[in-house]
């Protein structure tokens, strides 16, 4: 970027300043490439990356979906949910049919 400045002897002088957004873009774009260089996201340091181990489980572990146990397990949960259906079915007092006016009665 250019602009005039003026002398100690009263002329004009044109003087060349960096702009300030290209210092700024300059030093990110440095810290990107390091960042990425560590971690490994460079084609060239790509070779150099291991996948890590995967996650060992904690604790029991449910049988598989289509095994015998986890069958059993599911079975068990359905009869739950039917029997706590039931026993809603039951708290709820029948309408009293006796008491809904017919055509007639109108």
């Amino acid at each position: 970027m250019e602009y005039e400045r003026l002398g100690a002897d009263g002329r004009a002088h044109k003087v060349e300043k960096p702009n300030n957004s290209l210092k700024i873009a300059e030093v990110a774009e440095r810290a990107m490439v390091s960042m990425l260089t560590r971690l490994g996201m460079t084609p060239k340091d790509r070779e150099g990356v291991r996948p890590t181990s995967p996650a060992k489980p904690k604790g029991p572990q449910p049988p598989a979906p289509d095994s015998a146990a986890g069958l059993a397990l599911e079975a068990a949960r359905l009869r739950k949910a039917m029997a706590d259906e039931q026993e809603e079915a039951a708290a709820e007092p029948e309408p009293d049919l006796d008491a809904i006016p017919l055509g007639d009665d109108l």
